[in-house]
């Protein structure tokens, strides 16, 4: 039998059919037959949506004070980097000889398929650590710094 993937919501004891779409499904099971479930949480688009506007902030802040290139998408590089979501690869010996480095840090995906919502939660947790204690630091006071500030102690959290 093919993989079968739905959306249930736990009443009580029992898992039961999020959508319409999720309750035919189910009703196409074999009925006494054992099935195995492998249970994820949903990720939530909300807090994944603050991070990516929390990296654009940052990403605004750091070109006022004259960056000139940072990006969303290399901010959130570097804070994954920072706060040890990445992969240590080895360099061939042609990248050594050129960086003086052996090994290079690969930033992981955070994409929803990648990470539940336990390990997300715990990754924005890193995040709002290093960006609060670390990385503001190091930047001026300012409107921009303030919103980025209150984005992360003031979010509406998935739990």
């Amino acid at each position: 039998m093919a993989g079968l993937s739905i959306y249930v919501r736990r009443q009580g004891s029992l898992l039961a059919p999020a959508s319409a779409e999720a309750e035919e499904a189910i009703r196409s099971l074999p009925l006494d037959t054992v099935l195995r479930a492998d249970v994820v949480r949903q990720r939530s688009a909300e807090q994944s949506n603050l991070y990516w506007a929390v990296c654009w902030r940052i990403a605004q802040l750091m070109n006022d004070m004259g960056a000139d290139d940072a990006t969303k998408d290399n901010v959130s590089d570097r804070i994954k980097i920072a706060t040890g979501h990445c992969d240590l690869v080895v360099l061939s010996p042609k990248a050594q000889i050129a960086t003086g480095q052996r090994y290079a840090a690969m930033p992981r995906s955070i994409s929803f398929h990648k990470m539940d919502q336990s390990e997300f939660n715990a990754f924005m947790d890193r995040v709002t650590a290093f960006t609060l204690t670390e990385l503001l630091t190091h930047m001026p006071t300012g409107e921009l710094r303030w919103i980025i500030e209150d984005m992360l102690t003031n979010p509406r959290r998935a739990e």
